[in-house]
Order: structure tokens, then C-alpha cells, then sequence
């Protein structure tokens, strides 16, 4: 009998997942396109209070998890969730801390 419902491997990817949205300011980069249709680096760095630099290299690290999509709009590139499971990790777990506060 199998104790636990998943193999290795979706617990190692699990796992990365839930690593790569405990970083606060990549949590920050997730909560905010939640609420757009999408936004480029420099819009989410002034938002944010962040450097150029810094956002591209957490949307890189996001986007290599799958967390987002981009596409090009002209010489921009947007940035959006990758899907609705994304969105509802993020308000289950804002309402969690909600409710500790």
C-alpha cells in the first residue's frame, strides 16, 4: 500500500514549485500580474521598487518553473501567469495568512 499519492518525481517537482513562490520578491512579481493581463520588466521593476536586473533574473527563474508565459508585444516582452491554478495557489494562500494575522 502506497502511503503517500505521488511518485518521487511529482513531489521533486512539487517541491520546486512551492521554492520557487517562497522568495518574497518573487511572490511580490506573482501577486502583481495577478491582477494585470500581463505586464514587461519595466513596468513590474517600477511597481515593485525593483531594478531591471533583479525582475528579469526572478521572471527567468519563474518561467523556467512554468509559473509563467510571456510574449512579445512589439520590443517587449509580457509577462503573465501561466494558468488559473497559479492564481488560486496565490489567493488560497494569501487568505492562510489572512487568517493568522
Amino acid at each position: 500500500m502506497d502511503i503517500i499519492p505521488y511518485s518521487d518525481q511529482t513531489i521533486e517537482i512539487m517541491a520546486e514549485f512551492l521554492k520557487a513562490m517562497s522568495d518574497p520578491n518573487r511572490l511580490k512579481i506573482l501577486l502583481l500580474l495577478s491582477t494585470s493581463n500581463g505586464l514587461n520588466v519595466i513596468s513590474i521593476a517600477q511597481a515593485l521598487n525593483m531594478t531591471h536586473s533583479a525582475v528579469s533574473h526572478q521572471l527567468n527563474m519563474l518561467k523556467r518553473m512554468r509559473l509563467l508565459t510571456s510574449k512579445k508585444d512589439g520590443k517587449s516582452v509580457i509577462y503573465s501567469l501561466a494558468d488559473d491554478h497559479i492564481y488560486s495557489i496565490i489567493n488560497a494562500s494569501a487568505d492562510h495568512a489572512l487568517e493568522i494575522v
